[in-house]
């Protein structure tokens, strides 16, 4: 007898483990904003409004569904025992490749796009969540913006992304960029800047070659031209010596004469 109530037991833990039910959607999403009181973006129900997509994805699948207020999917919930048989069947969405797929038709009915999650047999958004989705996130913004950051006193603080400016960092998709002045992480490309530091440095240093060359000319030029008036000069020193002055002509004459 003790032995048929442990096996009872034993089966009846095990299929509450085998038959724990999940949603349509991932609850990781719907939960952001589960018990507003409003159907927001990425869920199907939500108590307190009308506006429900439950009727709609129950007649998807040809089932009747109701809304789950604990995480604004909707009821019945899906079975993992099920899923994973290539038979969509129930609240599955979808069930393997050779299954019905009703993740994209239950995507235009929420207004958003939606595919298949095989481990799950419900859907996974396509797109990403923003992160202004999350009620959490406005709160952080909120408090941060009470917070007074100075750009530049090397403290990130407030909405600041980075401090100080001009120092690497890393953006919100997980790039490395740079700090500007106001304190906010921009990709930028540095092979790009590096190779166009380069070209201005290649082109410094022809300017440089090209400044050395011509000063190199000129002095060659100022040397040719000293030796030009240095030899008319020596030139014209030789030709005064080979000319004598009249009256020297004559009084060497003299001599001449009565030597």
């Amino acid at each position: 007898m003790k032995k048929r109530i442990i096996y009872g037991l034993l089966i009846i833990i095990l299929s509450m483990g085998v038959f724990a039910k999940v949603g349509q959607l991932d609850w990781s999403i719907t939960d952001l904003r589960c018990g507003n009181g409003v159907r927001d973006k990425y869920e199907l129900y939500d108590a307190g409004d009308n506006d429900t997509l439950c009727d709609e994805y129950g007649k998807l699948l040809g089932i009747a569904a109701v809304g789950d207020e604990y995480h604004c999917t909707c009821l019945p919930r899906i079975i993992p025992a099920f899923c994973g048989n290539d038979i969509r069947e129930g609240a599955e969405l979808c069930d393997g490749s050779a299954a019905e797929d009703f993740c994209p038709e239950l995507g235009e009915i929420m207004g958003v796009k939606l595919k298949c999650n095989p481990k799950t047999c419900g859907c996974d958004f396509v797109e990403e969540i923003p992160e202004s989705y999350n009620p959490e996130y406005i709160e952080m913004l909120e408090n941060l913006t009470k917070i007074k950051a100075v750009c530049g006193d090397k403290k990130v603080q407030g909405l600041e992304d980075c401090d100080p400016p001009k120092s690497l960092c890393k953006t919100n998709t997980g790039k490395i960029g740079e700090c500007n002045s106001e304190c906010k992480c921009v990709e930028k490309n540095f092979l790009e800047e590096t190779s166009e530091t380069n070209k201005e440095n290649k082109t410094d240093e022809t300017k440089e070659n090209n400044a050395t060359k011509e000063n190199n000319t000129k002095e060659i030029t100022i040397k040719e031209t000293n030796k030009e008036n240095m030899t008319k000069n020596s030139t014209e020193k030789e030709t005064t010596k080979e000319k004598p002055g009249f009256f020297k002509r004559i009084w060497q004459w003299i001599i001449d004469l009565f030597s």
